[in-house]
This record gives C-alpha cells, sequence and structure tokens, in this order.
C-alpha cells in the first residue's frame, strides 16, 4: 500500500471514528429526549413505513455506489451518469411510495401510516441529492466533510424532534425529523461538498457495470429484509405496542453497533479497492480491522448487559420497562453482528458477489422461516427476540468460513482474532456484576450506571494492557497516528 494511501486511510478513520462516536452520541441523546415523551405505541405506528422508506433510500442507488468507487477509467463520466440516474430513481420512489401509503395502511392496519407515509416519500426526495456526493466523498476518501455534514444534520434534526414532541405532535414528530434531516443532509452536501455535474440521460457507462452492481443491490436487499422483516411480521401477528418495544430495543443497542462497523468498512472498501489482487494484504488488514472493532463492541455489549435494568428505567421511563429483556437478548449478538458486518466488503473487492447472493438467499430464507414461524405459534416478543439473536449468531459462522476461504486463511483464526476480546469483556462483565450485587441497595440509579461504566472501562483498560493485548496495542499505535 502506498504511503500516500496509507495516510488518507489513517486520516479516513481518524473522521470516520470522530464520525460515529460523536453522531451516535448525539442521535442516542435526541432519542432519549423523544422516547421520553412518545409512548411504545408511537413508536410502533411509526416502524412499518420507516422500514419501507429506508428500504427505498437504500436501493435508490442500485448499487452502483461501490461500482463508482471500483471505478478508475471515465471516473468524470461515471460520476456524471451515476448522480442523474439516482436523483431519477429519488424521484420515481418518492413519487411511488406518496400513491402506495393507502396500501402501507392495509398491512398495518394504522391510520397514521398514510400521513407518515406522505411525509416519509417527501423526506425520500428531498434527501436523494445527498446519495451520489456522500458516494464521491467516500472515493476521495474526504471523510472529514462526511463528519461535519452527518454531524450538523443530525443535530439540527435533534434539536427540531425534540421541539416537536415538546409542543405535543406525538408521533407525527418521528417523520417531521426525519424530513428535516433529509433537507438538512442536501444542503450541507451542497454546501461543503458542491458535485453536481451537467445533466445527463445517457447511462451507457453505468449501465456497462451493472453485473457488478446487480448481485450488489440484490445481496443489500436480502440483508435489508432479513434485518426488518421482523418488523412487519411483528406488526401483523403482535402489534404495534410490542413492535414499539422491540423496535427501540433493537435500534438503541444494534444500529450504534452496526455504525461502528461502518465507520471501518468505509475507510476498508475505498482504500484497498487498488489492491484487490493481493489477497494476503486484504487478508491482514480485514484481521486487523476485525480485532480493533471487537477492542470496543464486545466490552461494550458485555457491559451493557450488566447495566440493561439501570439505563432503561434511568434514561427512558416506567413505560418502557418491557425493554429491558429484549436489550439483555440482543446484547448477545452485538458483538458477533460487528464483525460480520465487515464480510460483504471482502466479497466485493474479491469480486465474489454472486458467491455473497447466494449466500444472502439461503441464510435469509432460513431466517425468515424460522422467524415467522416463532411469531405466528408464540406471539410472544421476547421469545421472538431470542429467535431473532440465536438465528443471527447461527448465519454468521457459514459467512466467517466463506469469507475466510476467499482469503485463503483458516475461517478460526477470525474467531482467535476476537476471542481475547470476548474472554477480557467476559472477566469485566462480571466485575461488575458482583460490584453491582454489592452496592445497588445503597446508590441511585443514576450514579450506579456513571459508576460501574467508569469501573468496567478501567477493567477492561486494564486486563488489555496487562495481557498486552496485540489489537490494543495496534489501536493505541494507531492513534498516535491521527
Amino acid at each position: 500500500m502506498s504511503i500516500e494511501l496509507k495516510i488518507k486511510s489513517i486520516k479516513g478513520f481518524k473522521w470516520t471514528s470522530i464520525s460515529q462516536l460523536t453522531n451516535q452520541f448525539i442521535v442516542i441523546g435526541f432519542n432519549i429526549a423523544m422516547m421520553n415523551f412518545l409512548s411504545p405505541l408511537d413508536y410502533g405506528v411509526f416502524a412499518v413505513p420507516f422500514v419501507i422508506y429506508s428500504f427505498l433510500r437504500l436501493i435508490q442507488d442500485f448499487g452502483f455506489t461501490e461500482a463508482f468507487i471500483k471505478e478508475n477509467k471515465n471516473e468524470a463520466e461515471f460520476y456524471k451518469e451515476y448522480f442523474w440516474f439516482v436523483i431519477l430513481v429519488g424521484f420515481g420512489l418518492s413519487f411511488t411510495f406518496y400513491l402506495s401509503s393507502p396500501l402501507i395502511e392495509n398491512l398495518t392496519g394504522n391510520m397514521e401510516s398514510i400521513s407518515i407515509c406522505k411525509w416519509l416519500s417527501l423526506a425520500l426526495l428531498l434527501g436523494c441529492l445527498s446519495i451520489p456526493i456522500d458516494g464521491k466523498i467516500r472515493k476521495e476518501l474526504d471523510f472529514k466533510s462526511a463528519f461535519l455534514i452527518e454531524l450538523l444534520a443530525n443535530l439540527v434534526s435533534g434539536i427540531f424532534g425534540v421541539w416537536f414532541v415538546y409542543k405535543g405532535y406525538g408521533w407525527l414528530s418521528l417523520p417531521l425529523k426525519v424530513v428535516i434531516y433529509s433537507i438538512a443532509i442536501s444542503l450541507l452536501s451542497l454546501l461543503l461538498k458542491f458535485q453536481i455535474p451537467s445533466f445527463s440521460y445517457n447511462f451507457t457507462i453505468l449501465f456497462s457495470k451493472i453485473k457488478f452492481a446487480l448481485p450488489n443491490i440484490s445481496e443489500q436487499v436480502l440483508n435489508y429484509f432479513s434485518k426488518n422483516i421482523d418488523t412487519i411480521v411483528i406488526e401483523k401477528y403482535i402489534g404495534s405496542v410490542q413492535l414499539g418495544v422491540y423496535d427501540r430495543s433493537y435500534k438503541f443497542l444494534l444500529l450504534p453497533i452496526q455504525q461502528i462497523s461502518n465507520s471501518f468498512s468505509k475507510v476498508m472498501y475505498p482504500a484497498l479497492v487498488n489492491f484487490q489482487d493481493d489477497k494476503k494484504l486484504i487478508a491482514d488488514n480485514y484481521l486487523r480491522v476485525c480485532g480493533l472493532i471487537s477492542l470496543v463492541t464486545f466490552p461494550l455489549m458485555f457491559g451493557i448487559f450488566v447495566i440493561a435494568e439501570e439505563v432503561v428505567l434511568t434514561l427512558f421511563g416506567a413505560q418502557w420497562i418491557e425493554m429491558i429483556p429484549l436489550i439483555k437478548v440482543f446484547c448477545i449478538i452485538g458483538g458477533f453482528q460487528s464483525v460480520s458486518n465487515l464480510s460483504a466488503n471482502i466479497f466485493y473487492l474479491t469480486d465474489k458477489n454472486f458467491l455473497l447472493l447466494k449466500y444472502s438467499i439461503i441464510s435469509k430464507l432460513f431466517y425468515f422461516i424460522i422467524l415467522l414461524w416463532t411469531v405466528i405459534v408464540y406471539k410472544d416478543i421476547y421469545i421472538v427476540s431470542i429467535v431473532v439473536a440465536i438465528s443471527s449468531l447461527i448465519i454468521s459462522f457459514p459467512l466467517w468460513y466463506l469469507t475466510a476461504n476467499i482469503l485463503g486463511i483458516k475461517s478460526s483464526k477470525i474467531l482467535t482474532t476476537v476471542l481475547p476480546q470476548i474472554i477480557t469483556a467476559a472477566i469485566m462483565a462480571f466485575s461488575i456484576y458482583l460490584l453491582k450485587y454489592l452496592v445497588s441497595d445503597y446508590i441511585l440509579s443514576f450514579y450506579l450506571i456513571i459508576l460501574l461504566t467508569l469501573i468496567g472501562v478501567l477493567i477492561t483498560w486494564g486486563l488489555f494492557s496487562l495481557t498486552k493485548n496485540k489489537h490494543y496495542l495496534e489501536m493505541k499505535k494507531l492513534f498516535k497516528h491521527l
């Protein structure tokens, strides 16, 4: 890897790390504030329309973003076609979403769905400008601009969201917050990274990459539905209130974990795209990233498992008490998902898109059948969450095997890379659990959370230092260069 590219990669990691940590802190903070005003039912009626909105936003680029990042020839012409293709598709999807709102109301059985879908269709339209500009930012490894854009958009939309709920807008605050975010992120993308090319309706170069883009978008769609089909099924068979509890539990815990993985992925893919024939280089960097991610995610998940009750009751209020067992269940899979989320990049880098698609079809079909059977038979949100967790773990290990096979390494190498971090996290969690058992009757929950968090961080840091954890030392070295 060239010195220049290595410097860009380090800077990219620096800004994506800052971005994910800062933005997740802001998003979680505003969500906590809104959840104190809203009920599980409010989030339940919003969940299905938002899943559909997020899906439409996902497919808006039809998988051409990764193709654009890989493109080295005709880059300017490719970007022009890519840009206007995304904009035109965005208009079409937004219009279709708006017209489909009565059908979505029939699906959910909630009258509020029509209004929510109409507002979200507007958000889809207003936010489409940011997608191709973000692709350009990723290709150039200009993650400082991406950080500023997302930071300001989250601040503006968060402030408006809290203001909406404070003024009594109720469930309507949720789609309005998304609209404000879409406006902000498009305007900021223009202001900070003006990248609008001359208009083009000829997509010859773009469509020449369809063999790469088609399996890419197909796998993303399957992956998206496997992660969100539970929302639709729970709404249909269990109800909006339980869906609201499940949705908040899942997103409060697992989405930040996914964002940590994404912060590494956003740098890893464009940084290594010019070295796709060097499997040893890719394998070394992949294992390195797995180790670095697991330094954060496993201690975080194990720690939250111990203090889940205090976190929910203190931050969200008694109306969210049913979140507690669900959060504990999702803690089990959070760390493993953070590692599994990296695998798609390996398939893209080595042109194994169709293999990833085949795996996704089989694994997602298995997941859907198990989920549907569980929901229909038990109609219990806690049992559903357990099945979701176990299924996610089961389908993760074959993915690790395929990833290792592509890179020419043993699949056990991935497990041994993250195992020291798992052991450290388990020791830390057991230690703060004992402390919690001893002092919980004498300290208020808010102060107990702070105390256990600080001690958990100190124990984790101490164990990594004492054992001279390879990835911890590498993280320290990396931060020195940031």
